[in-house]
């Protein structure tokens, strides 16, 4: 479950007050409790689930690096942004 909090702010042209859900900071999970997980879901190693998201790391940024953007299905897509 998401964990977020309500903060007010002043809209400057208004003057009126509104309210802005913010999430608040949480415990990242780990790489190796990840690799845990899903060789406990799976019959591959913490060591095999280790290497895949390693090369799939090395696959995506030398895709990005290339100009490419990567679409990973319902996890998301990645694309390179430029800004000046």
């Amino acid at each position: 479950m998401l964990k977020y909090t309500l903060i007010s702010r002043k809209n400057p042209i208004t003057k009126e007050y509104l309210y802005h859900a913010t999430l608040l900071p949480v415990t990242p999970v780990r790489l190796s409790e990840l690799a845990q997980e899903v060789s406990d879901a799976c019959t591959l190693t913490p060591h095999d689930i280790k290497a895949v998201i390693s090369a799939l790391e090395e696959r995506i940024y030398k895709a990005l690096r290339n100009g490419q953007s990567v679409r990973l299905g319902d996890l998301g897509s990645f694309h390179p942004t430029l800004s000046s």
